[in-house]
């Protein structure tokens, strides 16, 4: 119990450092180690708070009903934030108390991380063990247009879950996640700011022909943020996004060819056509500019 103790208070501390993508410790095995439910239930409340780990396994431990219930707790507090995908448990003294309170947190809390939990050789009834299943299932079926949509919703109130859940969205291959997180990134909102990080999302967006990656991923270049100013590839993503009917690329397309950025020579008329081409697909800054010049002739 004592190393359990002194492992708690290092996930309390370097909770941040495991949930790097470059942790080195994704599984944690203590099984068959004579731990009590109280260490167990601490260690289980300091992961759901701070751990990157995902893989957990206390098998043939004294770990009892506490073990799930503070799980169920975590849960419930912290969602995606709770890293843990994997939990085994073989053999812990387990009963239907525990797992029925596991069982109403995943139910409330519908966006989690768990995949698979190993329950066996514990005196635990089989229906309920289906409903647990059930239950883990539903929240892996979540799409990610729905952690998206919830990202959108808390992110105010809780900017730091909102990635989470952006995050898990783009392991399921959204591309609107992509450009999200990587506008989180760029301004270091609900995540430590990383210009890098957020051109590596807008590039792997624009890889995948979205327009919108492709016009942040050009005004990066435009204004070297997170990567060395080039000119030229500005204009090449804006253009492409540009013929994807993208306004700001190409709003921002009209700009350089007004300031003769990247361009051979500047060209006034070329500007203000795509000016009103943006105004058209609603870009505010264009609908701005063509009623001032409008006022003004």
């Amino acid at each position: 119990d004592e190393g359990i103790e002194c492992l708690t208070r290092s996930l309390e501390k370097n909770g941040k450092l495991l949930r790097d993508e470059r942790a080195l410790l994704p599984a944690l095995a203590i099984a068959d180690n004579n731990i009590g439910e109280k260490s167990c239930a601490k260690m289980i409340e300091a992961l759901s708070r701070n751990g990157g780990i995902k893989e957990l396994d206390v098998s043939r431990n004294k770990a009892s009903c506490q073990l799930l219930i503070a799980l169920a707790e975590g849960l419930e507090k912290h969602g995606v934030g709770c890293s843990l995908e994997r939990l085994i448990c073989q053999d812990c003294d387990l009963r239907d108390k525990g797992v029925r309170r596991l069982v109403q947190a995943i139910n409330k809390q519908r966006f989690h991380n768990l995949t698979h939990i190993d329950l066996r050789q514990n005196s635990i009834d089989k229906k309920l063990l289906q409903k647990l299943n059930q239950a883990i299932n539903e929240g892996i079926s979540a799409s990610s247009a729905d952690l998206v949509a919830e990202a959108g919703k808390i992110k105010e109130k809780d900017p730091g879950l909102a990635a989470l859940l952006l995050e898990k969205a783009v392991r399921k291959g959204s591309i609107e996640a992509l450009n999200v997180l990587a506008e989180f990134h760029q301004q270091g909102y609900g995540v430590e700011k990383d210009l890098g990080k957020a051109v590596r999302l807008y590039t792997e967006a624009a890889k995948r022909d979205d327009a919108t990656g492709m016009a942040c991923l050009g005004d990066c270049f435009l204004t070297g943020e997170g990567v060395e100013q080039n000119y030229l590839k500005a204009i090449e993503l804006f253009r492409r996004a540009a013929d994807l009917g993208e306004p700001n690329a190409t709003f921002n397309l009209g700009m350089c060819y007004l300031r003769g950025l990247g361009v051979r020579e500047a060209d006034r008329n070329k500007a203000f056509a795509l000016f009103q081409r943006a105004k058209e697909l609603g870009q505010p800054l264009a609908i701005k500019l063509i009623a001032r010049c409008n006022a003004n002739q």
